[in-house]
């Protein structure tokens, strides 16, 4: 008798594994009139393995989108400090610069910085007084908690305290 791994301790589905194939081989080995409830099982399986690939397809597609959307409305006002390729998913502290040299109109951190500035951009109030973005980048998330929270202090930015003036 070989030695099956208990439920805890399964190795994780390749990512690229062929569900409606291997729904297929088990709806080949199963008699569906000897074992109707496995029949069923893998059958539904198949079934919502498939909604749920076309329901994260058009998840990715639609959000996609509104990265590109953001990503362009910010295209020409965005400077990052430290590298010429933005990961928007990495920790960063974000200064907005109106026209004003002395002050940022706001001063903030984010962990999805192109979806937290293109809900800037999406408001036309926002946007218009919005002339220059600096990008910080932090390590990890304490740091950029500490970055904003010690920038906020110095500038104290309008947007900060008292939404839009």
């Amino acid at each position: 008798m070989t030695n099956l791994p208990t439920l805890g301790k399964l190795p994780p589905l390749p990512s690229n594994i062929d569900i409606d194939a291997l729904v297929q081989d088990i709806l080949a080995k199963v008699d569906p009139t000897a074992d109707r409830d496995l029949f069923t099982k893998a059958y539904w399986l198949g079934a919502v393995a498939r909604v749920q690939r076309e329901q994260l397809a058009a998840h990715r597609a639609r959000w996609r989108a509104v990265e590109q959307r953001d990503a362009k409305s910010i295209a020409g006002i965005i400077e990052a400090s430290d590298r010429t390729w933005i990961n928007p998913h990495s920790a960063y502290v974000y200064l907005l610069w109106g026209t004003g040299r002395e002050r940022p109109l706001c001063a903030a951190g984010s962990q999805n910085v192109m979806a937290r500035l293109g809900e800037y951009m999406r408001s036309p109030e926002r946007a218009n007084r919005i002339r220059r973005i600096q990008l910080l980048g932090c390590q990890n998330r304490v740091r950029m908690l500490s970055l904003e929270r010690r920038l906020v202090e110095h500038y104290q930015p309008p947007w900060n305290h008292l939404g839009i003036e």
